[in-house]
């Protein structure tokens, strides 16, 4: 059983962090239980220095993962 208890848990990436080597750990944290987990981020802070970088590795990553029902096995 999972509990929902309100957790707005949040991100912190800090000007020092390689946004090409957290991307993934970010994406899939941010999208665990379909974002519906109390340990899940809710919001993520970047520093600014490197704020494009990270964008633009979310959205990469985001481009490529296949959305839709969890139980079809047709590769993607």
């Amino acid at each position: 059983m999972t509990l929902e208890l309100g957790g707005n848990d949040p991100g912190i990436v800090l000007s020092d962090a390689e946004p090409e080597k957290i991307a993934q750990a970010l994406f899939d944290s941010m999208f665990l239980l379909c974002g519906q987990g109390c340990i899940s981020l809710k919001r993520l802070y970047v520093h600014e220095d490197i704020y494009s970088r990270v964008i633009e590795a979310l959205v990469a990553i985001a481009s490529a993962t296949k959305v839709g029902d969890g139980f079809d096995r047709t590769p993607g």
